[in-house]
């Protein structure tokens, strides 16, 4: 038995270094996109200044940026300074997913657990992207096992169980204060100690205790977002809930540099698909197969594992589709708190499936196309040409290639896309950056040729349209990867009236 389980801790081990490697390798080669830019902004910036961003923008918990701002202070403010703490952390979690999977499934499961999460191709574009989802996760993990110490150890005990969770309401409320998500997982773990046995009135002070502590912790930073309620993110539509489970389970098993995401994919989606038709159903085949076999083996586990493995699985998916109607929060970065229980009943399946015995052969089918998928989707990542972040090098590099006499005049539309321009921009004395508000006039100046560029979807007429007379396009070209960049060059071709 010991042989077995060092055998095991040793695939764990390895699985977490594969990881490392598979992350840190051209860990910098794609440039900042936008999110990332504002992680960098706000980790940098000074106290009054980020006091001022959290005022304008409390649903930016403070955690992961506190602790970025560490960060960058010791080791730069590069792309890979900035994404490998991300990185750090989503290894941290390979671990911490087995102990979880071992103390709810079995040690096999939780081994089998953590090796899906560290090759998972969605996980490794979290973990190479500078935000807080990675330290999420690892910090709903370690909540999670904490939270099942505290259900068992109560379980049976008629005087209401054992010592006071400290540990527990410590690592939830530092997971509130990282995204306010992290509460549905807080409620589904105060769901499973209310319903680990029959006697719900024995039960209740517990699931209080449990969860009250860390929504009073959480309670200011709760006050100052609803006295700060930010703008709901328009661009959400309903189309975000009623699509929003079927496509993260898709970017669950395939993550991102398949079906990558570029310039209106939408309008060519039928195109994507049919292309990518073989390993869409390979991939939802198996993982459907894998996923049923899995939730056989979790029912016949005790009623406190099943139902904290519930709990965990369908509360932080469906708590936020029900408040839908109100503000959409339907988005598979977020519901990404789900993973690692999805991946334990993945793992169960996938080691009941290859277990010795009749129809090994047969019954290996799925777990063997489970692994080619993956194989594949994590080449993606380095083959796929069509795959990757917003190119805001790529177009400075095109800026700074193309010089003419005189100063250059570089307009950035919308305006919240000046910073991650900036961070790329070689400022000089003849570039000058503004940032494009509608309905404002351009201020050309003395500007021999003017460079408009456009992203998040904005049109770019609603931009070239403000340009005073005397100026003729002379270049337009898309970068189209993520939300594509349109970059537009003006040359003066008459004095300004």
């Amino acid at each position: 038995m010991t042989e077995r389980n060092d055998r095991l801790l040793a695939f764990v081990a390895a699985a977490t270094v594969a990881l490392l490697v598979l992350g840190f390798v051209g860990l910098g080669d794609q440039s900042l996109w936008l999110d990332e830019e504002m992680s960098l902004n706000i980790a940098t910036a000074g106290r009054e200044q980020m006091a001022l961003w959290f005022t304008s923008h409390p649903e930016q918990h403070p955690l992961y940026y506190l602790l970025l701002r560490g960060w960058t202070a010791v080791f730069g403010t590069s792309e890979v300074a900035l994404r490998s703490l991300s990185l750090l952390f989503a290894a941290a979690a390979v671990p911490l997913l087995y102990v979880l999977g071992r103390d709810l499934l079995g040690r096999r499961e939780g081994a089998a657990a953590a090796v899906l999460l560290a090759l998972s191709p969605f996980w490794l574009f979290y973990a190479r992207e500078g935000r807080m989802y990675t330290l999420l996760v690892a910090l709903g993990i370690l909540a999670s096992i904490l939270a099942l110490v505290d259900a068992r150890s109560t379980g049976d005990q008629p005087d209401g169980g054992a010592g006071l969770p400290w540990l527990y309401w410590l690592t939830a409320t530092l997971g509130m204060y990282t995204h306010f998500f992290f509460g549905f997982l807080v409620l589904a773990h105060a769901a499973a100690v209310l319903l680990r046995s029959g006697d719900l009135r024995r039960n209740a002070p517990r699931a209080l205790l449990l969860g009250l502590p860390v929504l009073v912790a959480y309670g200011p930073w709760l006050a100052f977002t609803v006295a700060h309620m930010p703008e709901g993110q328009d661009w959400k539509g309903l189309r975000h809930v009623v699509f929003g489970i079927p496509y993260t389970l898709v970017r669950f098993a395939i993550g991102y540099a398949e079906l990558p995401i570029q310039y209106r994919w939408q309008d060519r989606l039928g195109e994507l698909l049919r292309a990518s038709a073989p390993l869409l159903v390979a991939a939802v085949v198996a993982h459907a197969v894998l996923f049923c076999r899995g939730t056989v083996e979790a029912a016949h586990r005790g009623r406190v594992e099943r139902t904290f493995l519930s709990s965990c699985l369908i509360l932080p998916v469906a708590v936020p589709l029900l408040l839908s109607p109100w503000m959409i929060l339907s988005g598979e970065r977020y519901f990404m708190l789900v993973l690692p229980f999805y991946l334990l009943v993945l793992g169960a399946g996938f080691v009941r499936l290859v277990e010795p015995g009749p129809g090994r052969v047969i019954r290996a089918i799925a777990p063997a196309v489970l692994v080619l998928v993956t194989a594949r989707c994590l080449w993606a990542y380095r083959s796929n040409p069509e795959f990757g972040k917003e190119q805001w090098r790529e177009v400075v590099r095109t800026i700074e290639a193309e010089a003419v006499p005189g100063p250059v005049l570089v307009i950035v539309a919308p305006d919240m896309s000046e910073g991650v321009l900036d961070y790329y921009l070689d400022q000089t004395p003849r570039l000058r950056l503004e940032p494009w508000r509608p309905g404002e006039p351009v201020r050309v100046a003395d500007a021999r040729r003017i460079w408009v560029v456009v992203t998040r979807l904005l049109d770019p007429s609603e931009v070239t349209g403000s340009l005073p007379v005397g100026w003729e396009e002379v270049e337009r070209r898309l970068f189209p990867k993520d939300t594509g960049i349109w970059l537009i060059a003006f040359d003066r071709v008459a004095p300004d009236p």
